[in-house]
């Protein structure tokens, strides 16, 4: 694989562009081939996935839109250092979980 240094323009560049995805990893930033996803279909598992995650940005959304919460989420953000998005999604995702094996959450 080959590196490449870039200028500080081009440092900050990241996601899709003219079908190349930059992804920012600890070892620097590489450069692949968008993935074509054209025909394939998701397996039961992804598709109850992608709406545990959707059920989740809409907690996330609705925390956003809630002073109350925010102010709660903003302030537990900040002391662990991670985005609001963070917290919001892995909490809905938790309470789900706990849901799902008969716990309360």
């Amino acid at each position: 694989m080959a590196k490449v240094k870039l200028n500080s323009a081009l440092a900050a560049l990241s996601g899709n562009l003219d079908g190349f995805v930059f992804k920012h990893y600890k070892s620097g930033i590489v450069v692949s081939r968008r993935p074509d996803m054209r025909g394939i279909k998701p397996s039961p598992a992804q598709k109850a996935q992608r709406a545990r995650f959707r059920a989740a940005a809409e907690h996330h959304r609705a925390v956003l839109a809630n002073p109350a919460l925010h102010r709660k989420f903003a302030a537990e953000a900040k002391k662990r250092g991670v985005p609001i998005s963070a917290l919001t999604l892995a909490a809905h995702m938790k309470k789900t979980r706990a849901e799902k094996n008969g716990r309360a959450g």
